[in-house]
């Protein structure tokens, strides 16, 4: 959950969302993304099954647990090749920091191609994912110091237009930043772009019943309590 999805938050509010509708969308919505996320869990205990496939299988019969099947895979089908893309624009752009001489554009695909192949190919052959909790955990971390510094850069004034701030001076025009549709209730069609960002945010549910099968003395209740921290912490 979360990931480099939170961090994409700042384009949904860019696009014109007034603060207040904004708060209550990321509330609104992260709680029914963790009583659903909380709801997989809970059916898991019911049946005794630990996968998607199997949960749909013994609810809603198995011929057509091909659906639910094809659709977790085109979505982490798709949510690969968008962070192959955000990796490939990293890593990129640190190999040219680095000295890298190439031009920009073959760093990035070369990152994404070694990246993918040597990286995240293996990773999603993975049974068991219990061996990355330490790297999810320092993700998290590395999350949480990016927002916490964003948000202390923004309070000093780094980001203040008209001041005399080095970063900005240093941005290319297409990257200054702009407040012009700052509000504090404007609230139309363009908050979609927010409902999207927030989706992208909050979804690991195709995960819920390898995370319920690998918690440590799973129950109903303990699981409750995990998805309502979690949550809350991410709302």
């Amino acid at each position: 959950v979360a990931g480099c999805g939170i961090l994409t938050l700042a384009a949904g509010m860019a696009a014109g969302v007034g603060w207040i509708p904004a708060m209550a969308m990321c509330l609104v919505l992260g709680a029914i993304s963790g009583f659903t996320f909380y709801l997989i869990g809970a059916s898991c205990d019911l049946t005794g099954c630990t996968s998607f496939k199997d949960l749909w299988s013994a609810t809603l019969g198995p011929s057509t647990s091909w659906v639910v099947d094809g659709t977790i895979a085109l979505m982490c089908f798709s949510a690969a090749i968008i962070y192959s893309g955000i990796l490939g624009d990293a890593f990129g752009a640190l190999a040219s920091l680095g000295g890298a001489k190439a031009p920009a554009a073959f760093l990035r695909r070369a990152c994404i191609i070694v990246l993918t192949g040597l990286v995240l190919t293996p990773l999603t052959l993975l049974k068991d994912l219990s061996a990355l909790s330490f790297t999810s955990a320092l993700g998290c971390a590395a999350v949480l110091y990016t927002g916490i510094f964003v948000a202390l850069r923004a309070l000093d004034g780094t980001y203040r237009l008209g001041t005399d701030s080095a970063l900005l001076a240093s941005l290319p025009p297409h990257l200054t930043p702009s407040f012009a549709r700052a509000s504090l209730m404007r609230f139309d069609k363009r908050a979609l772009v927010l409902v999207s960002n927030l989706g992208m945010a909050f979804i690991a549910h195709y995960n819920a019943p390898a995370f319920y099968e690998s918690l440590e003395d799973h129950t109903p209740a303990r699981w409750g309590r995990v998805c309502a921290l979690s949550f809350a912490v991410l709302s």
